[in-house]
């Protein structure tokens, strides 16, 4: 349902259950998605594969306020030549231009087609909005892809937008 009020298009969509397969797991997805102008609302998004699932549940816009958690503990289950999981959770707040995100990601014996990845460990917390400290701190060990192997990836960062820093080191 939807319709243009004062020139602003204001729509709503339930999605109550969508049902089937992939690869050969039973697949569900339930959500609302709105619009109101500038203004996108995403309540009760549920994705599941599975034992893969993707919850979200928030808006998008000027005052953005969106949680998100992820959880696969196997990869395979939704990409064909992957295996290891991959599970986290964030949130992004404030407006779309300056937002403040914040992010946990953790990878383990990762491989999707010839990208490996033994392990990553990615805590974020970026912050746009004021000039209040950022961090960002990103681990991945055992990288390889093709003739390319690098045993340890470290990025660190940390500061602001006016004055910030990024610490890569590579063994």
């Amino acid at each position: 349902q939807g319709q243009f009020q004062d020139d602003t298009l204001e729509s709503q969509v339930e999605v109550k259950q969508v049902q089937g397969q992939l690869r050969h797991y039973p697949l569900k997805l339930q959500t609302t998605l709105g619009v109101k102008g500038s203004q996108y609302d995403i309540k009760g998004l549920n994705f599941q594969s599975g034992p893969a699932r993707l919850t979200v549940d928030g808006h998008l816009g000027q005052h953005s306020n969106l949680n998100w958690d992820l959880q696969i503990p196997e990869l395979a289950t939704l990409l064909p030549d992957s295996t290891g999981s991959l599970l986290g959770k964030g949130s992004l707040k404030g407006s779309l231009d300056l937002p403040h995100l914040t992010a946990q990601l953790t990878g383990r014996a990762l491989k999707i087609q010839s990208l490996q990845l033994n392990s990553l460990q990615a805590d974020m917390d970026v912050n746009l909005q004021t000039r209040q400290d950022s961090q960002l701190n990103i681990v991945a060990t055992n990288f390889k892809q093709g003739q390319t192997q690098i045993e340890r990836l470290e990025l660190q960062g940390q500061g602001n937008v006016a004055n910030h820093t990024l610490l890569a080191k590579v063994t």
